[in-house]
């Protein structure tokens, strides 16, 4: 256990039945090992050596004043309150209170909850369920008072003879709860309750014992501390707070390894043999454990940066930090240098810039060759042509211009130096020009790192729901990292009234958002924690498909105001049907009609509807052609349809007669559009009622006269009065233009709609 607390209260749900089976053993709470360890210790004092401890001499003595005291009071009060006095005693065993046993088995019994009774007492009636809980300099009492009458005043002493501290508080009648607090650990009190009972002459109360019973403040002890050291890597685990000579297993690493390493062991306070998670170890002081790392086999690898990566950086030298990200799998930063736009070298600047990486290798660096071009040679170069080129190599990221500890080597135009790495842990570099110089020249650099070899790495990650519903077999990485899954990848669904928090590697130790990178060297078991929701907090987000459908209608969602929704795309809604044929889903929108795309995760506010936003990507052309002019024998360019463009077509036309668009082919038939469409066509799709053969052709430019292909036509059968074909095309290549022809005499035919659909390129 943690004893350092999380920003929330985060809840652990047991539910052993659905937790699976997990190889690697898991570490059992630490604040359990303390606590049996504790327990266990005073019961072997009581047990074993009950005269010569001191404290339970002293326990002993004033018990046995105080029973014979409270058995002569017993004898002259039997017959009034014994059968009271027994129920009373019963129900406070019963509710944690203490039981009138024989004196050994209480005694032992009392001190391993940090209570040592005296004896039963004369306990009055009116105190009944009472509980005393002391802790390291604190006692919480909670008692009940039923029977007393108004003219009752009840108070509580909790008091030490031996340091004359003295606390009081009242008591009512009813349930107590109070709680004394700034007491001295490891210290015996006596907590007694008194009632007091008004004198009518004199309007003062006379107070009387009704209860006692000693308790002590727990024995917490000296507290070490044991923390972790990633020994220069990435990743975070907080310390262990622990008692002093306690035992503590040694938890399963997650801090991230290098490509090309895997954890060894811990190291304590960084010395000795590597000790492996799971074993036990007894801390008697403040304690560091250091990871050890082992390298894996590694193969020379060599990758070279031209003018092909150049031409990712910036064009113009800024005095600003420039990131660029996710080149050769590395993120760079740049200052004062530049790609330039014609030759495709890299440049630096006479201000003095530098090249930097902020991502580590697949492996550690051994050497970077440097390229310089011919065109240092230039005027700007300087009478030697010479530039001082800086490298130098680092363990950990750059974020800024770097040249201790570096090499320094001036080099001319049109050669070659090569930068040798004299440490293993080189996963970074810094290339800088000193400022003032004369404008550097890069043609290439090459890259020279060991790449691990990871071929046996494989390890089993276990999942467990812990209360929430669902279940995921358990998986194999087969690396030495990795970044934990969202809760809704794994499919596990929340308890109700709970959100998900994060992920404990073995169900202890730091809560881990998902993303979160780290180390593996071992099987792990990853437990969902949850956190409690205010159902007062809660919104629903509700999804309109704005006149689109799916088989499976989506579900409002309940969510905390303000958390975050991951919107489903158009590659999850499988099942989707657009509201027409020329539509294609676009995204989500929080109005139904000109709406602008939201963005995903969606916060969601307040209660709110989501549509389903749709975007054009193509033309139905059913209802305009019954502007087309009826059959015509000539070609004849149109332009009066309806946001549609300029049309050319010949021996077609719109047969008032049929009450439909008629390919009319005693001669040369075909329909073509002039005008450019918005994107490139990617189908065709002719529906006809009367048998015909039909092609469809896509080009780049205008087809404004007839051509007929037997390799791209569709012969229509009409088997059930009415047909349709979509002529897909392959999208190889940016066509705007299409035509539809039929072959010369084939006879006239019905179409009913010709939809054009296309693909706007971003």
């Amino acid at each position: 256990m943690n004893y350092f607390d999380d920003e929330y209260n985060y809840v652990r749900i047991t539910n052993e039945e659905q937790q699976p089976s997990f190889e690697f053993g898991s570490t059992p709470s630490q604040e359990s090992a303390s606590y049996n360890e504790n327990r266990d210790s005073i019961r072997d004092e009581v047990n074993d050596n009950p005269v010569e401890n001191s404290s339970n001499q002293k326990k002993e003595e004033k018990k046995e004043k105080k029973e014979n005291k409270e058995n002569q009071e017993s004898q002259d009060n039997q017959s009034s309150h014994s059968s009271s006095g027994n129920s009373s005693h019963a129900g406070g065993a019963a509710s944690g209170g203490i039981a009138t046993a024989g004196a050994a088995v209480a005694a032992a019994a009392c001190l391993v909850t940090g209570i040592v009774s005296i004896g039963a007492g004369p306990m009055a009636p009116e105190v009944n369920n009472l509980k005393l809980t002391p802790h390291e300099t604190s006692i919480e009492c909670v008692f009940d008072i039923f029977t007393g009458t108004a003219s009752y005043k009840y108070k509580v002493e909790l008091y030490n003879d031996e340091n004359v501290e003295r606390y009081n508080k009242e008591a009512i009648i009813g349930h107590n709860e109070l709680e004394f607090d700034n007491l001295h650990p490891s210290t015996e009190y006596t907590f007694e309750i008194f009632r007091g009972i008004l004198n009518e002459e004199s309007q003062e109360y006379n107070y009387e014992s009704i209860y006692s019973e000693i308790v002590s403040t727990l024995d917490i002890g000296e507290n070490v501390m044991v923390s972790f050291d990633a020994n220069g890597r990435m990743g975070k685990m907080s310390p262990y707070l622990l008692k002093k000579n306690s035992q503590f297993d040694l938890p399963v690493n997650i801090f991230v390894p290098y490509n090309d390493e895997i954890f060894g062991g811990w190291k304590i306070n960084g010395e000795g043999d590597n000790i492996q998670p799971g074993q036990r170890i007894v801390v008697e002081e403040d304690t560091v454990l250091v990871a050890g790392w082992e390298k894996l086999s590694a193969e020379n690898i060599s990758t070279t940066a031209d003018s092909n990566l150049f031409s990712y950086f910036p064009t113009s030298p800024s005095s600003d930090i420039t990131p660029v990200s996710n080149l050769m799998g590395l993120d760079f930063l740049l200052q004062n240098a530049y790609a330039s736009p014609t030759s495709g070298t890299l440049n630096f600047s006479e201000e003095g810039g530098f090249v930097s990486t902020t991502k580590p290798f697949m492996g550690a660096i051994s050497s970077i060759q440097i390229n310089t071009s011919e065109d240092q040679n230039n005027s700007s170069a300087g009478p030697d042509g010479m530039v001082d080129y800086t490298m130098s190599f680092s363990s950990s990221p750059i974020y800024q211009k770097v040249t201790d500890p570096g090499e320094t080597h001036s080099m001319a135009g049109g050669s070659s130096y090569i930068f040798v790495s004299s440490d293993d842990e080189s996963y970074y570099f810094c290339l800088s020009v000193p400022s003032g110089n004369i404008e550097g020249c890069i043609e290439s650099i090459v890259f020279n790192y060991r790449s691990p070899n990871k071929d046996n790495l494989e390890f089993r990650v276990y999942f467990d729901a812990n209360g929430g519903t669902g279940s995921l077999p358990p998986q194999t990485i087969t690396d030495n990292k990795g970044d934990l899954p969202t809760v809704e990848t794994v499919g596990f669904v929340a308890p109700e009234g709970y959100k998900f928090a994060g992920w404990k590697v073995n169900g202890e130790g730091d809560l881990l958002s998902a993303g979160t990178t780290i180390g593996l060297s071992c099987d792990i078991l990853l437990v969902a924690q949850w956190q409690p929701i205010d159902p007062a907090n809660m919104v629903t987000l509700t999804f309109d498909m704005n006149g689109g459908s799916t088989s499976n209608p989506l579900t409002p969602i309940q969510v905390e105001k303000d958390g975050e929704v991951s919107l489903l795309t158009k590659e999850d809604l499988t099942d989707l049907v657009p509201p027409t044929e020329i539509y294609d889903f676009e995204g989500w929108s929080e109005e139904p009609i000109e709406g602008t795309l939201v963005s995903s995760p969606y916060t969601v506010t307040k209660d709110t509807i989501l549509y389903a936003k749709w975007k054009t990507i193509g033309y139905s052309l059913g209802d305009s052609l019954a502007l087309l002019p009826s059959g015509n024998s000539d070609e004849t360019v149109i332009s009066n349809l309806p946001d549609i463009g300029e049309f050319t077509y010949k021996y077609a036309g719109y047969n008032t007669t049929n009450q439909a668009f008629e390919f009319n082919t005693t001669d040369k038939a075909f329909f073509a559009n002039n005008t450019a469409l918005p994107g490139g066509v990617t189908s065709v799709i002719i529906k006809v009622t009367k048998p015909i053969t039909l092609c469809v052709l896509v080009s780049g430019e205008v087809l404004d006269t007839w051509d007929y292909d037997d390799y791209n036509a569709y012969e229509f059968t009409c088997p059930d009065g009415e047909e349709s074909h979509e002529f897909e095309v392959e999208y190889n290549m940016y066509c705007t233009y299409f035509r539809i022809t039929a072959p010369e005499g084939s006879g006239d035919t019905v179409i009913t709609d010709i939809i054009v659909k296309y693909k706007i390129e971003s």
